[in-house]
């Protein structure tokens, strides 16, 4: 859906760190239908617009 750059920074266990997130859609269900994805959880990094 979109990404931040300058999110809080998160860091994994292999101490890989991130403060980029994905806005990612969730499928049909109960609300909300969105959710935040950090990019360390992320294999591919796609080229996405910035979050308004």
């Amino acid at each position: 859906d979109c990404q931040v750059r300058d999110g809080e920074t998160i860091i994994d266990e292999e101490d890989r760190r991130s403060t980029r997130w994905f806005r990612v859609r969730l499928p049909s269900g109960p609300e909300p239908r969105t959710a935040w994805l950090p990019a360390v959880r992320a294999k591919e990094r796609p080229a996405l617009p910035e979050c308004s």
